[in-house]
């Protein structure tokens, strides 16, 4: 059997992009083009079912050389993160439950609005995601054609800045429009960090937004610099 051959499986299964070779990747090999890129089925597929894919189909070494698919990867994780999240609070949902019924017997009048709070929580907890976005200056900047899908729910943006952007305060809108005026949302953040990128962190609303493409700006306070990203809400 040749090694582009074996199951991703044997090379540690969702452990084979480690933590530095992403940050390395996403630094230092922005991709738009998407050239060379496997399909982003097979990338789903090999984080959703590692004993599936094989190395070949990854490209060999592909992902530790291309920073959308890495982001690609990161997104589809993320995922499923979230949705074993979801299902874990659905069946200790559905467990509590049957107990409530059984003491709603007992005591009809303080079970049912216990239930009712129980349940709601969990629903709510149970819709929020988290999405990491890459932002660089236009040559390496994501469009329409490689945008990342975030979920219609509560999100938490984690927004890696490039090297040279300056510490201080930020504006960070959500828009139709690839610009910082009349957005739908504008937050201002802190900059976080000083490593290898520094960072922000906004949470936004989307379950109420439409589906389909939005930009995501950023906008330094001390020097007018912005940087966009585009994502598609289904």
């Amino acid at each position: 059997m040749k090694n582009t051959d074996k199951p991703v499986a044997e090379y540690d299964d969702d452990r084979f992009p480690l933590e530095r070779l992403e940050a390395n990747a996403i630094l230092h090999y922005p991709n738009p083009s998407r050239r060379g890129c496997p399909s982003r089925d097979v990338l789903k597929r090999f984080v959703e079912s590692p004993h599936g894919v094989t190395v070949g189909d990854l490209n060999d070494l592909h992902v530790f050389q291309c920073a959308e698919c890495t982001l690609d990867l990161r997104h589809f994780r993320e995922g499923r993160d979230a949705r074993i999240a979801r299902q874990s609070a659905q069946q200790q949902s559905h467990v509590m439950w049957r107990w409530l019924a059984i003491a709603a017997v007992l005591i009809v009048g303080v079970a049912l609005p216990a239930s009712y709070f129980i349940h709601r929580h969990n629903a709510r907890s149970g819709s929020e995601s988290t999405a990491s976005l890459v932002l660089g200056d236009e040559q390496v900047e994501r469009g329409p054609e490689t945008g990342i899908v975030v979920p219609r729910a509560k999100i938490t943006l984690k927004l890696e800045l490039p090297q040279t952007a300056p510490p201080g305060s930020y504006d960070i809108v959500f828009s139709r429009r690839r610009s910082m005026s009349d957005p739908m949302f504008r937050l201002q953040r802190e900059c976080q960090g000083t490593g290898m990128r520094p960072g922000l962190t906004a949470e936004l609303d989307l379950r109420t937004v439409q589906e389909g493409g939005y930009w995501i700006g950023v906008q330094s306070k001390a020097n007018g610099k912005a940087w966009y990203t585009y994502v598609s809400v289904e």
